[in-house]
């Protein structure tokens, strides 16, 4: 059937609009997404039978429970872009490379509602009220959609036109006061975007730049020869970069190698906290680490574009390349045991976690510049496996209920790491049941803060975090409440019942 991309569009904006309106994020997403994803696969039929393709099918299926399961911002978050990157890979799922599928997913955020638009003009047979409803959409509720698009951006950029847009609907609220309290623009709106979320989905539309890129592109360099390459071989050029490459990471391997040796002693072995703030001493770690793999990637890719690597004289080259990329896993090393003794005298938060994951992903980044100077890999095969890996890493963040493992792990580590109640008081509602200490166990853990911790006099205190606590407590109870089944996740479900339970 020809319409049946309109049809999958419209009912599912409707079911949107029904999941979504006056709700909070919650099982509808799981709902949507998975109504979505059961169309495209059984309706539209599309298949999907690569390994990126299916690594992302099932990314965004795992991210859409787990937004039921753990309620996160990040796991939110990871999920929608993980749906959006699914829209390019459902535009070509035979894609070799992560970031084709999200150039893909790119150009049919802008381009599928023109796709869309067309459509609606070249529908043809079906119901006849079905197709008047098109002809109405198109001649007159788009180009409104439209209007009221651009009205929104000039109201936010121009505040002339924003302060006469105000006198005008002063104006129409006064003569035009009934009809206009008639119109729910609240769900008008949620039906616009349940549209434009419905229209990306079902309607793809294929960029052939982008997928010949991809196709053309390999993992493996091959080499390029010159006519002088049959003749007379001319390797002066190749003899000066390979000596050129030789001097460079020979400085680069002593200045590295110095300060490994430092960071061992020292950060390694004979660490000793005087009761100083230890963000900077993460953090300059941190920023040598990126600014050290960025050059070691530069300079591999660089040194190893071409030619050079079927130079038969370049084995200590690659050697020294080998050393340097050891190196640099040796200094991301060290700064995990510099985040370690962040975490061990100032508890967990979010930035320390993350830093965990992205050293993570440094150690397997390095692993792969190895591969590409030992087995003549491309920088496509580069982009690609490390795309693919990142991705990987962001779903398996989702998988965790973070603001409560913070919260269990601070309040159980109070007698070593430093309770900042600042930061832990405005964790998540699922939380709570954590975060709700009695009178007594503030007290004990004040007594041993001041003791490890005399700046903590600077942040809020004990009396303080408790009245806040209470507060965010009776405002979960009358959320949680009114909630709908549309909105309900697991996490503040069962925060709901151990609150409950705590406190008869």
């Amino acid at each position: 059937m020809k319409n049946k991309p309109l049809l999958l569009v419209f009912l599912h904006a409707l079911l949107f609009t029904f999941l979504f309106y006056k709700q909070t994020i919650g099982i509808n997403l799981l709902i949507f997404e998975l109504l979505s994803i059961g169309s495209l696969l059984l309706i539209l039929k599309i298949k999907l039978t690569d390994i990126p393709a299916i690594v992302v099918l099932f990314g965004t299926i795992i991210t859409a429970i787990f937004t039921v399961i753990n309620f996160s911002v990040i796991v939110i978050f990871i999920n929608i872009c993980s749906y959006l990157l699914l829209t390019g890979v459902m535009v070509y799922p035979k894609a070799k490379s992560l970031i084709s599928s999200a150039f893909l997913s790119i150009v049919n955020f802008f381009l599928s509602a023109g796709a869309f638009y067309q459509s609606i003009g070249d529908a043809k047979g079906g119901n006849r009220f079905f197709r008047i409803l098109l002809n109405i959409l198109k001649i007159g509720i788009i180009p409104l959609i439209i209007f009221i698009v651009f009205v929104v951006i000039y109201n936010a950029s121009n505040p002339i036109f924003s302060k006469g847009l105000t006198k005008f609907t002063e104006w129409t609220s006064i003569y035009f006061g009934d009809f206009f309290t008639q119109i729910n623009f609240a769900l008008f709106g949620v039906f616009i975007l349940g549209l434009f979320i419905s229209i990306i989905t079902f309607f793809q539309v294929k960029s052939s730049f982008v997928i010949d890129y991809d196709t053309n592109s390999k993992d493996y360099i091959e080499r390029k020869r010159k006519k002088s390459d049959y003749s007379r071989p001319k390797t002066t050029a190749l003899k000066a970069e390979l000596k050129s490459a030789v001097l460079l990471l020979v400085m680069l391997n002593v200045l590295l190698l110095a300060i490994n040796i430092i960071d061992i002693y020292w950060v390694w072995f004979n660490f000793e906290w005087e009761g100083e703030y230890l963000k900077q001493f993460v953090h300059e770690g941190t920023y040598l680490l990126i600014l050290s793999i960025l050059i070691s990637i530069g300079i591999v890719l660089f040194y190893f574009r071409g030619n050079l690597n079927f130079y038969k004289k370049n084995v200590f080259l690659k050697k020294l390349s080998y050393a340097w990329l050891a190196q640099n896993a040796v200094l991301t090393l060290s700064v995990a045991i510099r985040n370690f003794w962040y975490i061990k005298y100032f508890a967990l938060a979010y930035k320390r976690i993350g830093v965990l994951f992205f050293l993570l992903l440094t150690l397997y980044g390095i692993y792969t510049v190895y591969l590409k100077v030992k087995d003549k890999k491309s920088a496509f095969y580069l982009l690609r496996s490390n795309k693919l890996a990142a991705y990987c890493i962001l779903i398996i963040m989702a998988l965790f209920n973070w603001d409560i493992i913070i919260a269990k792990y601070n309040f159980n580590h109070y007698k070593q790491s430093f309770i900042h109640y600042n930061f832990l008081s405005n964790l998540s509602n699922k939380a709570l049941p954590y975060l709700d200490k009695t009178d007594a166990e503030l007290e004990d853990i004040d007594n041993i803060q001041h003791e490890l911790f005399p700046f903590e006099e600077n942040y809020m205190s004990s009396q303080q975090y408790k009245s806040m606590i209470e507060s965010k407590k009776e405002g979960f109870y009358e959320k949680w409440s009114q909630k709908s089944w549309k909105s309900w996740n697991l996490s503040e479900a069962i925060a709901y019942k151990k609150l409950e339970t705590k406190n008869k």
